[in-house]
């Protein structure tokens, strides 16, 4: 898990660089290689390759499949109660966490102060 969370974070770190440099998100992770990123990032959970997105609101979604081999699209929410994902506090899919939009973060205040 640690090797995910590493590659993950290599990635993210190369998205934003090229995002920087080119004033928008990269379309594809193999626009990443070779200025950014000596190779293609893999998906050390099934040995295939990073999944990503860029999304219509500027973000992205980068995400790795989970414990059950599985592309559930980015999902983030916690497997079924006997999963050892549960245990772990990750959800279904690896996702690389994105920054709340300002907008995100103000609705967060309000339903804190309730």
């Amino acid at each position: 898990m640690a090797q995910t969370q590493q590659q993950l974070t290599l990635t993210a770190i190369a998205i934003q660089r090229y995002q920087l440099a080119n004033h928008r998100l990269t379309p594809t992770l193999s626009s990443l290689v070779p200025r950014f990123l000596s190779s293609m990032p893999r998906d050390r959970m099934d040995g295939g390759e990073l999944h990503y997105r860029p999304l219509a609101d500027g973000t992205f979604s980068l995400y790795s499949v989970g414990i059950n081999l599985t592309d559930d699209g980015g999902d983030e929410s916690a497997g079924s109660a006997d999963s050892p994902m549960l245990l772990l506090g990750e959800g279904k899919d690896f996702v690389w966490p994105m920054a709340a939009s300002p907008k995100q973060a103000a609705e967060l205040l309000l339903r804190a102060r309730y």
